[in-house]
């Protein structure tokens, strides 16, 4: 009696669900007339991505092939020649193919690339009649060409350093912002700089105004997570810096400053940033642990020798002034300054310096480990099997199924196979893996 009553009580409630909603304004989308507008990260179909000359940047390293659970992603990379650029790197994709079939739109792949040259659209409209359509080539998923672009093949084009490149919320779009009042502020402090001179109240207005923002941007590099943005940073401090010697009649130094530091180091991180990514942002993982707070104690140590050695090196020291040490010119004066009472300090440096770049191209260097299987020949060995019951590979996670090949028959809502479910070419082919361990066991009804 008492089970009796909580069915009943069971199928009341169920009743009152249908009931309550009856009354509810119904939601029903005249689709496809009417297309609802999906969310901002919406995981819909893939597309590669290109520079702003028209580059690719997909630089065929296959990561997403190894990230994707499904194996519905297949890339085959090739090398970049002078003639023939696909992409800034040494490498890019010959062959991308995404099996739609397959895909689970997990969005691992996006997670595993490099360089942001893959990314998810919101267009979801995939359905089609016909299967090898929803195999995607690489000309299927490759990002339309935009004003300005050329299509590649053909070599890097310099982006001018005055643009800014700036990201809006949509991915397709870049907006180059050109910085008018920085220039003119910058070529005003010059100005000041070269017809001032030596003049106490300006070198003290333009220092109170400066120093402070050039701290600020050194102490940005440290918290921004841009990469972009601590280059940006790094070259508002360059120029500062130059300013400064040229206000003080080192005019070498300033002009150097500008030459070598500010153009010629930061042209170089740029192109760096243009091949990791302008959006690209910096892990916040340590991989050595422990090491901030050592960090921190060498740090303030060494700044400290720093600070005692320029101290007992220069406050006890005469000063001579600006007009005596610049007397024969400035580009003289340190030049004899550097190969007669410096050489040797210079050379110590020069060869410190020498050993630091070597060391650091040493170890950043990284010998490529390739698998002795490259993806190709797995896929190829998969599908050349006495049988084609392995060429699937293992059902997507949260499936549960002990097999999803073809060859093997579904099952009936009663535990047995349906024969109907195999397709009857691999049945003429004798491909067919038997039903009879597939089926459920039936379970005996025992009595209460």
């Amino acid at each position: 009696m008492a089970d009796e009553a909580k069915s009943f009580s069971q199928q009341l409630l169920g009743f009152w669900v249908t009931f309550a909603t009856m009354f509810k304004k119904v939601n029903t989308v005249q689709y496809p007339e009417v297309k609802e507008p999906t969310a901002e990260r919406f995981h819909g179909r893939h597309q590669l991505n290109r520079y702003e000359d028209g580059l690719e940047k997909c630089i065929g390293c296959e990561l997403c092939a190894w990230a994707c659970p499904a194996d519905a992603i297949y890339v085959e990379g090739a090398d970049n020649t002078q003639e023939e650029r696909f992409s800034p790197g040494e490498r890019f994709g010959q062959v991308y193919q995404i099996n739609y079939l397959r895909c689970v739109f997990c969005g691992l792949c996006i997670e595993a690339c490099p360089t942001r040259a893959l990314t998810m659209t919101n267009e979801y409209e995939l359905a089609d009649d016909d299967r090898a359509k929803l195999i995607f080539e690489k000309d299927d998923l490759l990002a339309p060409l935009r004003q300005g672009m050329i299509a590649p093949p053909h070599p890097m084009y310099q982006i001018p350093a005055i643009s800014i490149i700036t990201r809006a919320k949509s991915p397709d779009r870049i907006l180059h912002r050109h910085v008018r009042s920085r220039s003119k502020m910058l070529h005003t402090s010059f100005h000041l700089a070269l017809t001032v001179g030596r003049t106490a109240t300006p070198e003290a207005v333009q220092f109170w105004i400066l120093a402070p923002l050039a701290v600020i941007a050194a102490l940005g590099i440290l918290v921004v997570k841009k990469a972009v943005h601590s280059a940006l940073l790094l070259a508002w401090v360059m120029v500062t810096l130059a300013i400064f010697y040229i206000a003080e009649d080192a005019l070498f130094l300033g002009i150097v400053q500008i030459i070598v530091y500010t153009g010629a180091v930061m042209m170089l991180f740029l192109f760096i940033l243009m091949l990791v990514g302008v959006d690209s942002s910096e892990s916040l993982v340590e991989n050595l642990k422990g090491q901030r707070i050592p960090s921190i104690v060498a740090a303030i140590g060494l700044g400290g020798l720093m600070l005692s050695l320029l101290g007992r090196a220069t406050l006890p020291a005469p000063s001579v002034g600006l007009q005596t040490a610049n007397a024969g010119g400035n580009v003289q004066g340190i030049a004899k300054s550097l190969f007669t009472q410096y050489v040797w300090a210079f050379e110590v440096v020069s060869a410190l310096l020498i050993t630091a770049a070597l060391g650091a191209m040493v170890l950043a260097h990284s010998q490529k480990v390739r698998s002795p299987y490259a993806q190709r020949d797995l896929s190829i060995a998969r599908f050349r099997k006495s049988s084609l019951g392995d060429a699937a590979g293992l059902p997507a996670s949260g499936v549960f199924a002990g097999r999803n090949a073809v060859d093997v028959p579904a099952l009936l809502p009663d535990g047995s196979p349906a024969p109907t479910s195999v397709s009857q070419t691999l049945r003429s082919r004798g491909d067919i893996i038997t039903s009879a361990p597939f089926a459920l066991e039936a379970i005996e009804e025992q009595e209460d």
